[in-house]
């Protein structure tokens, strides 16, 4: 699928995968980025902003020993 940035740094996530994965205006996303990959991470506020990173981080580590 592809999508464009809007010159505001918007991108819109094309229907199929906001159905798919249940995603609604509003929600909440932590990002990360290495190697030109964009990893989005739909979370939930609560609790210590740490705790929710840490599912990310190891995502990030993973994708990160698969390109080295």
């Amino acid at each position: 699928m592809l999508t464009t940035l809007s010159g505001k740094g918007q991108v819109v996530i094309p229907q199929a995968i906001r159905e798919k994965f249940s995603l609604q205006t509003g929600d909440n996303f932590i990002i990360a980025a290495k190697n030109n990959i964009v990893i989005l991470k739909k979370i939930k506020i609560k609790g210590d902003f740490e705790d929710l990173c840490k599912p990310i981080k190891k995502i990030v580590r993973k994708i990160e020993k698969e390109f080295d």
